[in-house]
């Protein structure tokens, strides 16, 4: 089988699949070792037997709708490489976006102690520890099977990070950070079975959000103020629709200093504020 072959294989196995024709060159190139470029300049070149039989094994996993993130086992996250698999979340580009804006704020504010909460496949932890290296990041989730990837993830990163198994702020006592930064889950119970398949694959308790899809944001709004320092920040990633209401919950908790900000697609994604006396 050539690789143009292969190409055209995937495609039409990948018909039901969404952005079909990306996902199959994705496969061919991951498959065949060749770059986008690549694929169609050598379009001739033969896969070897084992080449050919993983490709067939891939283009099954994800005829099923399996996420790629999951069948190759790792995804690029800003300059770090996080292993996925169903223990949590893939991380997103929005999440990398939260990454990239607190990582210039923490630098600005000289901020050195940080928590991530929800912390789930550990990528933002990861993410912040890499790029600042003299903070102390800790990280915290409920769920067992995440935190374990998560650690796994600082492990291959080289990330020295202090990991905690708690519901929220359960566990954390009277610790205070100087910058509290969560993906919490956020989708309304009700709107989870109308998601896209791939979704089903990940774990849903990091999906839930509850009826409104706002449980989490009340929690921890709710407990902020007795985590965090004098001057520090909490960071918010939010749903596109949600940026009112998780405003309001911060300003009837006392947070005045609020902002948002817009992701790539120009759609409401973080919201982040201050604690000044």
């Amino acid at each position: 089988m050539t690789v143009l072959q292969a190409l055209s294989k995937a495609k039409e196995m990948l018909n039901n699949v969404p952005d079909r024709d990306v996902d199959a060159a994705w496969i061919v190139c991951a498959v065949s070792g060749l770059t986008r470029a690549q694929i169609h300049l050598d379009k001739d070149k033969e896969l070897t037997e084992s080449q050919e039989q993983l490709l067939n094994e891939i283009l099954l996993r994800r005829q099923k709708r399996e996420p790629l993130q999951y069948i190759f086992g790792s995804v690029p996250f800003l300059n770090v490489e996080i292993k996925t698999d169903s223990r949590a979340l893939i991380p997103r580009d929005e999440t990398a976006y939260l990454c990239e804006n607190a990582i210039s704020i923490i630098k600005q504010k000289n901020y050195s102690s940080i928590l991530d909460l929800c912390t789930g496949s550990g990528a933002i932890a990861v993410c912040l520890k890499v790029n600042l290296p003299n903070a102390s990041v800790s990280a915290s989730d409920i769920s067992v099977a995440a935190l374990s990837l998560a650690k796994e993830n600082a492990q291959a990163n080289n990330a020295e990070i202090e990991f905690i198994e708690s519901d929220l702020f359960a566990e954390m006592l009277s610790r205070k950070f100087d910058c509290i930064i969560s993906n919490p889950p956020y989708i309304p119970t009700k709107d989870i079975e109308k998601l896209e398949k791939e979704l089903s694959f990940e774990p849903q308790n990091a999906l839930d959000g509850g009826s409104d899809g706002l449980d989490f944001y009340r929690d921890i709004i709710d407990e902020a103020k007795g985590h965090l320092n004098l001057g520090g920040m909490l960071m918010l990633e939010i749903g596109f629709d949600q940026a009112d209401a998780v405003k309001a919950l911060l300003a009837k908790k006392g947070f005045t200093d609020i902002y948002l900000l817009k992701d790539y697609s120009n759609l409401d994604r973080i919201v982040y504020c201050f604690y000044e006396e």
